[in-house]
This record gives C-alpha cells, sequence and structure tokens, in this order.
C-alpha cells in the first residue's frame, strides 16, 4: 500500500522530470528558430583592385598597404535583403592589420552605414548592420582603416540578414552590445 507521502514524492518527481524535458526542448527549438531566421545574403564577392570574383564564402580579404584603400566589395545585395527593416549580419575571424566594413551604394558610391573598424584579436565576431528598402540597393566594402604601408586582412565566414521584428529578445540585445551600423 503506497502512502499519501510516496505519492506527492512521485508527484514531485513526475513534475521535476516535466520541467526539465520542458526547458530543455524549449532551449532546442529556440536555438533551431534562431539559426532559421538568419538567411544566406548570397552575394557574390569581388576582390580589389582585380576585379575577380572570390569563391563562395568563407574567404579571406587582403586591403592593400595604402591607406583607406578598398580590398574587396559585394555584387548589390538582393533585395529580398531590404524587404523591411532587417539586420544584416556579417561573421568575421583572422583579422590583421585594422580593417573597415561599411556598406555602400554600388559601383563606387557614397556609403550609407557608418564603418565598423575590426582590429586584430577581436575576431571571430559578428558585425551589424541595419538595412532598410529606403536605402536601395547596398554593398558590402572591405578597406584598409588607415594603416599606411601596413596591408590588413580579414577573413569574411558568412554574410546573413534577418528580419528585426522576428528576432528574440535575447539576439537583439547581442545585436545591441555589439552595436549595431
Amino acid at each position: 500500500m503506497t502512502t499519501v507521502k510516496d505519492r506527492i514524492g512521485g508527484w514531485l518527481l513526475a513534475g521535476l522530470v516535466g520541467l526539465v524535458i520542458g526547458v530543455a526542448a524549449t532551449l532546442v527549438v529556440q536555438g533551431t528558430l534562431g539559426r532559421l531566421l538568419w538567411i544566406d545574403a548570397g552575394s557574390a564577392w569581388i576582390r580589389l583592385p582585380s576585379q575577380a570574383v572570390a569563391a563562395p564564402l568563407p574567404q579571406t580579404f587582403t586591403t592593400p598597404a595604402k591607406a583607406w584603400d578598398y580590398g574587396a566589395t559585394t555584387e548589390p545585395l538582393a533585395g529580398s535583403t531590404q524587404a523591411r527593416p532587417s539586420l544584416l549580419r556579417i561573421e568575421v575571424a583572422r583579422v590583421s592589420g585594422p580593417v573597415g566594413l561599411s556598406l555602400a551604394k554600388p559601383a563606387g558610391g557614397p556609403l550609407v552605414s557608418r564603418e565598423r573598424l575590426v582590429m586584430p584579436g577581436e575576431a571571430p565576431r559578428f558585425l551589424y548592420f541595419r538595412i532598410t528598402a529606403a536605402q536601395g540597393p547596398i554593398t558590402i566594402l572591405v578597406r584598409n582603416y588607415g594603416g599606411e604601408g601596413k596591408a590588413g586582412s580579414v577573413e569574411v565566414r558568412s554574410v546573413t540578414y534577418a528580419v528585426e521584428k522576428k528576432l528574440s529578445d535575447r539576439e537583439m540585445q547581442a545585436a545591441i552590445r555589439e552595436g549595431i551600423y
């Protein structure tokens, strides 16, 4: 015969097991959904000044030794990345020398974002840029950030975007901590 104490203990154990399973399932679903929200931006990269098309990412881009000179750009990003307010996320690694990344109008047009400086020892990391339909077509630029006489390089691992409204609070807080440009 079971006592009331045994029954309560069994209920508590079952409740605890259910809670652990629920928390684990929530973490798995959030992690999976978070990865699904970030979509490949899918633009081809072009090495400068050679104008050679680079292989798919990840790729390392080297900047010229001349200060402020460009090392790479992309074809204009697909229109879907700008359909509504979104965040563009660029994953960078293996940085040497000061390298700047920014968004600009195609064909040498003006910058449409602030430039994000990346220094050696700061990578791997994500850089975030806000993009909207009002900006029109945009490209990503990689350039020497004032290191006269010193070439720089950066490995770009991925370029993805997500609609801001669909991001979780945790993902938005990560982007805000990193800085949205």
